[in-house]
């Protein structure tokens, strides 16, 4: 059985304790939410538009969400650069591509290609690595 008593106790190492945190919890909020220059842009604008092209997701045919890895990496980086996720779809490599060059997206998932670094601002390091390999359909002959 829980008793709380109505008197009030003081207790110097609580209120002490107590009196550094109300001090401390705005300074450590404040350094967590420091504005990281590379995503300022996107903090700004209040969202980050990730291009996707078809191969990268599924859609769910009665929501229209899109799902997958990447998807879920989108909603995963705009989660934590604490902005709104637009996702936009593109048919393949070479559309999205457009959309980097004129700006129409900011973000795009693509293995790195040389000849594709010059047309967008920049790579960054891999973060997942997997094997791809082909698959091949084939119909049996009439």
């Amino acid at each position: 059985m829980l008793h709380i008593s109505s008197q009030r106790t003081s207790c110097p190492r609580f209120s002490a304790f107590f009196s550094a945190v109300l001090v401390a919890v705005p300074q450590i909020a404040a350094t967590q939410h420091a504005p990281d220059p590379r995503v300022a842009d996107l903090v700004h604008a209040g969202e980050v538009r990730i291009a996707l092209f078809v191969g990268q997701y599924t859609k769910d045919p009665a929501t229209g969400e899109l799902r997958g890895v990447w998807a879920d990496v989108a909603r995963a980086f705009a989660a934590r650069v604490g902005v709104r996720l637009v996702l936009l779809e593109y048919p393949t490599p070479p559309k999205m591509m457009e959309c980097l060059k004129t700006g129409a997206c900011d973000v795009g998932f693509l293995g790195y290609d040389p000849a594709r670094a010059a047309d967008v601002e920049g790579f960054s390091p891999p973060f997942i690595e997997f094997d791809a390999l082909p698959s091949f359909v084939r119909t049996p002959r009439p």
